[in-house]
């Protein structure tokens, strides 16, 4: 099992955090996304609460077959507060992880759909459904940023060697010793030098 928060539901200990998953169910269920819930409606916690204790239990194989109304039923108002203020609290040492890292790297991430995840994720990235949705939001940014480096480094890769081949075919009609960034420099290089 999966470290994070549990909560009782119904006499049971149940794992419950936030899931790539648990973002997608609730907005199937809500018709919209998590970034656009309002605070105060109890129904849309209540939803949220639900889709992550439902999302984690799949995750980490442990039986949940309480629907929404049961579960609305068996959560007492300290049980909800308990686990808003245990969000907050994650969402604040997420953030604060986010801007060392957005500071290191220079990205800023932006809240996006998370249909719009779910397509870069299988669409580009090869992972499957059942991968994306047992991710975190942060477990993913980090798959995605490792991918976004690889996909980078293999372009440049490709940009290099063509540079490369245009080199040796042109240094056989040239008087004076060529270098590859005389005729083509790229954008990173320059960024290297600033650095």
């Amino acid at each position: 099992m999966n470290k994070g928060m549990y909560i009782t539901v119904g006499g049971r200990e149940l794992p419950c955090r936030l899931t790539m998953g648990a973002m997608l169910l609730y907005k199937r269920n809500m018709q919209k996304d998590v970034s656009q819930m309002s605070g105060g409606d109890i129904e849309e916690l209540l939803m949220f609460m639900w889709c992550c204790v439902k999302c984690a239990c799949k995750a980490d194989g442990v039986d949940f077959e309480t629907d929404f109304e049961t579960f609305c039923c068996q959560i007492t108002p300290d049980d909800l507060n308990a686990w808003n203020e245990a969000m907050a609290q994650t969402s604040e040492d997420k953030k604060k992880i986010a801007g060392e890292a957005s500071s290191a790297d220079g990205c800023e991430y932006e809240p996006t759909d998370v249909e719009h995840l779910q397509g870069v994720a299988m669409g580009c990235m090869g992972m499957s459904k059942d991968d994306f949705c047992r991710c975190t939001p942060s477990e993913f940014y980090a798959a995605y940023d490792a991918w976004w480096q690889r996909e980078t480094d293999l372009e440049r890769g490709r940009w290099e060697r063509m540079r490369m081949q245009c080199l040796c075919s042109l240094q056989p009609y040239s008087k004076k010793q060529l270098r590859a960034q005389d005729f083509m420099k790229f954008p990173w290089e320059s960024e290297e030098q600033k650095a």
